[in-house]
C-alpha cells in the first residue's frame, strides 16, 4: 500500500483589481478598528477563518486557491466576490523559462498604505535618479543598494514604499517583504 499523499489542484487567484480591492479594504479595518496597526497573518486567518499560510496564499497572487477561500477572504472585510477580482491559476509557468516572456509581477505583501503621503520630493527625486540613472563617465553604474538610515518614525519606510510605487512599472518584477523590498531587471 503505497503512503503517497494526493495534492489537491486549485484554480484561482486574484487579479491585480481584486488584490488592490482586498488590500483597500484591509487598510482600512487596520485604520479604522486597529488603531493604524498592520493585521499579522495570524489575525488576518482568524478573521478570514483561514490557516495564515492559505491567507500569505491568497496576497502573494501566485499559487492558485478554491474560490471559496477567495470568498471567505472578501467577506471578512464585507466585499462581495465578484468574478473580475479573480482569475484561473496558471500552472503552466515554468520559473526556469525566461522571465521576459512573462509581464511585470508585483507583490506588495504587506507593504503599508502610503496613499496619504506628502513631502519628500527631493528625497524621491534623488532616490529615483540613483535607481533609474543610465551609465555616464561619472556613474558608470547605476545604484544597486541603497541603504535608508534614520532615527525610528521618520519615514523610511513609508519613503521606500512610496518611491516603489512610483518606478514599479521600469521593472519586471516588485517584491515587497518585511521592511525590504526588491526590484529586479
Amino acid at each position: 500500500m503505497k503512503s503517497q499523499q494526493r495534492s489537491r489542484k486549485r484554480g484561482v487567484i486574484l487579479t491585480p483589481q481584486g488584490l488592490q480591492k482586498l488590500q483597500n479594504a484591509k487598510s482600512q479595518s487596520e485604520s479604522n478598528e486597529n488603531f493604524d496597526k498592520h493585521y499579522t497573518r495570524e489575525v488576518l486567518g482568524f478573521r478570514m477563518g483561514l490557516d495564515p499560510d492559505t491567507v500569505a496564499k491568497v496576497f502573494a497572487c501566485e499559487m492558485g486557491v478554491d474560490r471559496q477561500t477567495l470568498n471567505y477572504c472578501f467577506q471578512a472585510f464585507k466585499l462581495p466576490l465578484e468574478p473580475n477580482d479573480y482569475q484561473l491559476a496558471n500552472p503552466d509557468i515554468n520559473p526556469q523559462e525566461d522571465y521576459t516572456k512573462i509581464p511585470n509581477r508585483i507583490d506588495w505583501g504587506e507593504a503599508p498604505d502610503v496613499s496619504l503621503f506628502y513631502g519628500r520630493t527631493e528625497e524621491l527625486a534623488t532616490l529615483k535618479h540613483w535607481i533609474l540613472a543610465e551609465s555616464t563617465p561619472e556613474q558608470p553604474i547605476p545604484c544597486r543598494l541603497i541603504t535608508l538610515l534614520g532615527m525610528g518614525g521618520i519615514g523610511k519606510t513609508c519613503l521606500s514604499v512610496k518611491l516603489a510605487q512610483q518606478i514599479q512599472n521600469q521593472f519586471k518584477f516588485v517584491i515587497w517583504r518585511y521592511r525590504s523590498f526588491r526590484l529586479l531587471h
